[in-house]
Formats: C-alpha cells, sequence, structure tokens
C-alpha cells in the first residue's frame, strides 16, 4: 500500500465494505475516513467515502453521522440529501426530512455530473418517492401529489414493492382529499 496515495484508502475500503463482515466492515470505515482526510484524487472518492462512512455507522453503531454527511453539501450529487432524510424519518424528524428532501427535488432528474456510482433510480424516482412520503406524513397534500407524478413517470425505475407503495399512498392521498373541508 502506498501510504500517500488516496485512491488506495479508497478501494481498499470498499474491498473491506465489500466482505459483508462486521470486522471489515470496521476496517472500511477507518479506510474510508482515511481518505477522505487525504486531499488530492478523485472528489467522488471522498464523496461516495462520505455516504459509506455514515451508512456503516449506522449500520454497525446505530449512529446517525450527520457531520460526515455534511461534507458532502458542495456536491452536485443528492443520495447525501436522501441519507440524511432516512436517517431523519427514523427519528421521527418529518420537518426535517422535508427541509432536506425539498433541496434534493430541485435536481430530481438532472444527471449527476459525477460518474463513481450513480443509481439514476435514486434521481429519477428515489428522491421523489420519499419526498411524497414525507410530505403525505406532514399532510402536504399537494407537494405529495406533485412528487408522486415525478414517480410516475420514471416508474420503470421501481421494484413491485415500490410500485405497490406509491399505489397505496395514491389512495390514502385521495382519502384524505376527500375528507378536507375547503
Amino acid at each position: 500500500l502506498e501510504p500517500e496515495e488516496p485512491r488506495w484508502y479508497y478501494f481498499l475500503a470498499d474491498t473491506y465494505r465489500n466482505m459483508k463482515t462486521v470486522e471489515f466492515e470496521k476496517k472500511a470505515i477507518e479506510c474510508y475516513e482515511k481518505r477522505i482526510a487525504m486531499f488530492g484524487g478523485n472528489e467522488e472518492e471522498v464523496f461516495v467515502s462520505r455516504l459509506m462512512v455514515s451508512s456503516l455507522k449506522k449500520k454497525l453503531y446505530k449512529i446517525y453521522d450527520y457531520e460526515t454527511l455534511s461534507g458532502c453539501e458542495s456536491s452536485t450529487r443528492i443520495e447525501h440529501y436522501l441519507a440524511a432524510a432516512a436517517f431523519k424519518m427514523e427519528e421521527g424528524k418529518m420537518v426535517d426530512a422535508h427541509v432536506i428532501l425539498s433541496k434534493a427535488m430541485g435536481r430530481v432528474g438532472q444527471r449527476p455530473e459525477a460518474s463513481l456510482f450513480v443509481d439514476l433510480k435514486t434521481y429519477l424516482f428515489t428522491v421523489p418517492f420519499f419526498f411524497a412520503v414525507v410530505c403525505s406524513n406532514l399532510e402536504k397534500i399537494e407537494e405529495a401529489e406533485d412528487a408522486i407524478k415525478i414517480c410516475e413517470s420514471a416508474i420503470s425505475c421501481a421494484n413491485e414493492k415500490e410500485k405497490h407503495q406509491l399505489a397505496a399512498m395514491k389512495n390514502y392521498l385521495s382519502a384524505i382529499k376527500g375528507k378536507r373541508i375547503y
């Protein structure tokens, strides 16, 4: 291992993470954190390293690592917003999740400039889907309906469970609208 080469730490971390054992995932966190701290190299590796650290800390230690995710703010990508919003949703902080996902919704449908581990489903379906869930929980019906329309336009990206959830959410919103007194 070349101790000053950032790429090697990134790829070593990925290798450890892909071993899918607690021991190796802990080593992955160490290597990703080392990569984040190093200067130079591919900034996408730093972005993905931040996502992986926050994800692994949540998985292994039940820690919501917002600090590591906050380092992603300058990116044109939206995966960090999705991760932070999911954390907030798990904590029951729907208003905070709404604020975070509102930022991401401005980039939905736009292909990021990035090339490392980009899942287009996140940009076309997943973020609007989560936004619709949050909006429906907050009874922001119009925003939820708009997000559902975006999801429907990208329905080919969804798996069967997500398609079923989307249909259930539409029914739920229809029921809420039917009960509203204007």
